[in-house]
């Protein structure tokens, strides 16, 4: 736990009072998609014009598409729209935009915005998943660009805001929570970080309801369960009788660790519909590793594997059942 309060800390972010901040970022590194790769993505998607000031997705929306910038550039923004907007990054043709969270289900914690007129691709998060079944090499290129992506948010400190006190035992429930699951997000620490005072007066928050979890373009939540937490953030499946997995099922595995993620795998690989049951996230310390996440992130359809856990949704793997 020790290491979750440490990865959980990050600096406070300047703000600037002229113009919007923009992340530091090093020229060359992100992928551009060759001719033939965007030959294939057409088949998945729909090209669009855009105009300056189009929001394509937004903070909070509870699911939202791959988009490929043809033409133009478009910003991703945190905090859009307010006085301490963030620029993350600007993409430029023949870069997509998206992270990890769009495979796995998750809301949008950003905002894309057009800053110069163009077209785009615009890629429904179920052909995603088509495409990471079926296109090998477009499949390697966007998980492993996501990855690296996920991993800069992370150290970046966006996305998510928890306020909590180090000695409290809900502070550190949800701070497992939320490591565990792989999510970017930045802790503000009661007894040293000044911007903890500072948001909790802006939000008239008294002490009594803390810790708070504070979801971009969500709600405000207030010393919340795990499972209300991960509702917020769409990462829990729906019980039974709401549409999630089915009563009767050929292997129930209950546990989502090493073992039993391993168990369902070797199970769905026999043509076995198997539910997993786990109270916290898939994988245990095995789902933390980047190595596992090649393995675990992408579904595809044809794999009978179910989750049924507040944690995240299906995850099944890249490459087939086995």
């Amino acid at each position: 736990m020790d290491q979750v309060l440490a990865a959980a800390t990050s600096p406070p972010v300047v703000d600037s009072p002229a113009l919007p901040q923009t992340a530091s970022e090093q020229p060359g590194y992100r992928p551009t998609l060759s001719g033939a790769q965007l030959e294939v993505l057409h088949r998945y998607g729909t090209e669009h014009p855009v105009a300056i000031g189009d929001v394509l997705f937004r903070d909070g929306d509870e699911r939202y598409d791959l988009i490929v910038l043809i033409k133009g550039e478009a910003r991703i923004v945190e905090h859009y729209a307010q006085p301490d907007e963030f620029v993350i990054v600007t993409y430029r043709p023949g870069e997509f935009m998206g992270e990890i969270g769009l495979l796995a289900g998750q809301r949008a914690y950003f905002t894309a915005v057009v800053s110069a007129p163009g077209r785009i691709l615009r890629i429904a998060a179920e052909q995603v998943h088509a495409i990471m079944g079926q296109e090998l090499e477009l499949s390697e290129l966007i998980l492993r660009e996501f990855l690296v992506r996920h991993s800069k948010l992370t150290r970046l400190g966006s996305g998510l805001t928890l306020v909590g006190s180090r000695f409290d035992i809900d502070t550190r429930r949800l701070l497992e929570v939320l490591s565990r699951n792989r999510l970017s997000f930045r802790w503000l620490e009661l007894e040293s970080e000044h911007a903890a005072e500072a948001l909790l007066q802006r939000l008239t928050v008294p002490l009594a309801d803390l810790p708070i979890v504070v979801v971009p373009g969500g709600e405000l939540l207030r010393n919340p369960s795990s499972r209300a937490l991960l509702d917020a953030l769409g990462l829990s499946a729906p019980p039974p009788d709401d549409g999630g997995p089915p009563e009767v099922c050929d292997l129930l595995v209950v546990g989502g660790g090493p073992a039993g993620l391993a168990a369902a795998v070797y199970g769905a690989s026999e043509g076995l519909t198997t539910t997993i049951a786990e109270d916290t996230a898939l994988g245990g310390q095995a789902g933390t590793s980047s190595l596992g996440s090649r393995i675990t992130w992408a579904s595809p359809p044809d794999c009978p594997v179910r989750s049924w856990q507040p944690a995240q949704s299906c995850r099944r793997t890249s490459s087939g059942c086995a």
